[in-house]
């Protein structure tokens, strides 16, 4: 039993780390065969589905987990499982709709916006259902799912660049469409073989929807100027410095960023069952617990970082030498980006575990009114736009830890 244990385990692992190399490998076989100019238009495809992503569902799985976990029963998942399914098909099409009147306010061509539509969509259903198998300890079959997403089109651009194919920033995106919405099916076959699927449509499951809502509104919020930052970034630096400079961006983001699932998928995916059990407890040992998960993703990240900065500095100078030259001390900025925001991940899961909503958001409000200070007061360099936007994840970051520390070690006594 113990080999068979450690088996899955070992076999979970290998499934994740094949789905980040997959992240980043995507992003080397593009830059080697698209234009850079097409590269700034996948990243800014790729940034605004993970803004819109989170838009759609307003973060309200976060809602559900919290009630998932209190069901003694698999079989009691079915309602929920239900209502998360209506939920997503009513934003679904609401997002469909609006997206087609107000095409003219996204940065990319009309020819796009279908492919980004469903890219969107796609990749909320996989998303959503993922987070669902997180909390109920199913990590093997999240990690099949997120090597779906993640490894599949790398693969795919890899045949390509083996047969020396050119193809154009339209076909990368509809190949990315096509692992999601496979990532979705596979996803959604789980959850329904395992916890089964009551499906109905009453006033009770919008009665849980609104109160789901309600209850991740904070959340949501905090998680949506997140993924806004990363999303402005790129729309600025796009208008302010032009499609080079962001494409060279993009390169080393893409790099770098590996760093954030890495994280969540070794460290967060375990410490946020961890902390939803010791704080319904109301349990001191929270304190311990987020120590330890911190500890483990400070070490993670500071060793990816460490070679992703090594690794930046190569690609930029010998690998793509069509692509704008960054200094290294512009790598730094832009890869310690990714880092701060890895850091992050167990105080906002600490914070989440405690209902704690409210002091997630605060502790991003003054860095986003600062960044909207900074973009009407434009007229900087690009140095100084990447060290203010390291900036803002600092100041996010140090709030939001000092939040989390205070929850831990007060547990137990009453701290609200």
């Amino acid at each position: 039993m113990v080999n068979i244990l450690s088996a899955y385990v070992s076999l979970t692992h290998f499934f994740r780390i094949l789905g980040l190399v997959g992240r980043a490998g995507t992003i080397f076989i593009l830059a080697s065969l698209i234009a850079p100019d097409d590269m700034a238009v996948f990243g800014l495809v790729s940034s605004y589905a993970a803004v819109f992503v989170i838009l759609n569902g307003l973060d309200v799985t976060r809602s559900f987990q919290s009630q998932i976990k209190r069901k003694e029963s698999y079989s009691q998942l079915a309602p929920i499982i239900g209502t998360v399914f209506n939920f997503l098909v009513i934003v679904s099409l609401l997002f469909s709709i609006f997206s087609f009147l107000l095409r003219e306010l996204f940065p990319f061509e009309l020819v796009v916006l279908p492919l980004f539509i469903l890219l969107v969509v796609f990749e909320h259903f996989a998303q959503e259902a993922g987070r669902i198998l997180i909390v109920m300890n199913f990590h093997y079959q999240n990690s099949i799912g997120i090597l779906i997403r993640s490894f599949l089109p790398m693969f795919v651009f890899c045949l390509f660049f083996i047969f020396g194919a050119k193809f154009n920033v339209v076909f990368a995106i509809i190949v990315m469409v096509s692992c999601a919405c496979a990532s979705t099916v596979y996803t959604w076959v789980i959850l329904v073989k395992n916890f089964g699927f009551s499906y109905s449509f009453d006033g009770r499951q919008i009665f849980l929807i609104m109160s789901s809502v309600k209850a991740s509104i904070f959340f949501f919020a905090a998680t949506l100027i997140g993924k806004v930052f990363f999303a402005i970034d790129k729309t600025l630096i796009e208008n302010w410095f032009g499609p080079d400079y962001l494409a060279s961006y993009i390169l080393v983001l893409g790099v770098s960023m590996v760093v954030v699932p890495l994280v969540e998928i070794f460290v967060g995916s375990y410490a946020l069952p961890k902390f939803y059990e010791v704080s319904r407890a109301r349990s001191s040992e929270l304190r311990r617990a987020f120590r330890y998960f911190f500890l483990k993703a400070a070490a993670f990240s500071t060793v990816y970082i460490t070679l992703a900065i090594t690794i930046s500095n190569y690609l930029l100078f010998l690998v793509f030498p069509d692509y704008h030259e960054l200094k290294l001390l512009e790598i730094i900025f832009i890869s310690l980006v990714p880092y701060v925001f890895s850091l992050n991940i167990i105080p906002t899961y600490c914070l989440a575990s405690g209902d704690k909503s409210f002091l997630t958001f605060m502790s991003s409000v003054p860095s986003f009114i600062a960044m909207l200070f900074y973009i009407t007061f434009s007229g900087f360099g690009f140095k100084s736009f990447l060290a203010f936007f390291l900036l803002c994840f600092v100041v996010v970051f140090l709030i939001r830890l000092y939040f989390a520390t205070r929850h831990a070690e007060l547990l137990g006594v009453g701290y609200d």
